[in-house]
């Protein structure tokens, strides 16, 4: 499934390409709260679609071909098995929480997060993340097509 939000460019890859690695998604919490997509929407224009093709290149060349960085890193804690894409943007860093779904080829979008460079966030943050990516790992809920 491709998402359209018009602060997102048309992606490089179908849903059905061979080359292409995992398909984008949007996980879907209860009956209608998709909390990452929420998050997406509430950024601009710009920095969404920074954000969202950003985390495009990374599903679409998986496994990395670069070290870990600061621009996405395994979560422990209460959110193991989850991972976080950061893109800085000025002095704010945005974040999508990830879990991968390798059996389904998907990485599912969790929540997202923006807080300056500079400030940690809140342990609830984490314990959040981790409820979400179990939830997901249990009903495979994502989004429905629109």
């Amino acid at each position: 499934m491709w998402y359209s939000l018009k602060a997102i460019a048309k992606p490089k890859w179908k849903p059905n390409d061979p080359e292409r690695v995992f398909d984008v998604e949007f996980y879907a919490y209860g009956d209608d709260e998709q909390p990452a997509e929420a998050f997406i929407l509430g950024l601009s224009n710009e920095d969404a679609g920074r954000l969202f093709g950003f985390v495009d290149n990374i599903a679409s060349d998986w496994p990395l071909r670069r070290s870990e960085g600061t621009d996405w890193k395994p979560l422990g804690g209460p959110a193991k098995g989850c991972h976080e894409v950061r893109l800085r943007i000025w002095k704010k860093l945005h974040r999508f929480y990830v879990r991968l779904d390798g059996e389904r080829r998907r990485f599912v979008l969790l929540d997202g997060e923006t807080k300056s460079a500079d400030a940690a966030l809140p342990a609830t943050v984490y314990r959040r993340v981790g409820r979400f990516g179990n939830d997901y790992m249990a009903t495979r809920r994502i989004s429905p097509p629109r």
